[in-house]
């Protein structure tokens, strides 16, 4: 089975092996994944038409985020949902991080990739996932323009991470 070997070879290797491992054997994990998720095109090469319907199909989304960006993600999911919910709290901890990701150092950067993995493997990474890093950040800019429709966004997202911070040893 497919992602057995892949979370064994994950576990057991470097990041770098890692990554190499699946652009050798398993490319549509690394090629503009996101973009192909949400434009339905499992197993195809995507194209920029791919990146617009993905685009678009997540504006219907309500709690829309993006991992470096999750403590805004959350706050602006719980503002959008409360019509629909009434007043919910999402603050709980973190989940699914990594204890190995906080000792390095990505800020989204071709350099810090190369840091990473060397410039080789940056290279062909963000060649091949220029749709995704394109989706980031509209997806990035979303998120702020959402932001701006809640009150106080600046003084809650300071609230909501203290909270975190004090409560579950973040």
């Amino acid at each position: 089975m497919d992602s057995n070997i892949i979370q064994n070879y994950a576990c057991d290797n470097s990041l770098t092996d890692f990554l190499e491992f699946l652009a050798n054997y398993f490319p549509n994990f690394v090629i503009n994944p996101q973009t192909n998720m949400f434009a339905d095109q499992f197993g195809a090469l995507p194209h920029k038409k791919h990146l617009v319907f993905a685009f678009n199909r997540l504006l219907q989304v309500s709690a829309l985020g993006v991992v470096e960006r999750y403590d805004e993600s959350v706050l602006v999911a719980e503002h959008l949902m409360q019509p629909l919910f009434g007043k919910i709290n999402l603050k709980g901890p973190r989940k699914n991080s990594s204890k190995y990701m906080k000792e390095l150092i990505f800020d989204g950067s071709k350099a810090s990739l190369e840091n990473l993995v060397g410039k080789s493997l940056a290279s062909y990474l963000f060649h091949s996932n220029a749709l995704d890093i394109e989706l980031w950040h509209k997806i990035s800019l979303e998120i702020t323009r959402r932001a701006s429709y809640v009150p106080q966004f600046d003084r809650k997202l300071i609230n909501f991470q203290r909270h975190i911070k004090n409560n579950f040893n973040v």
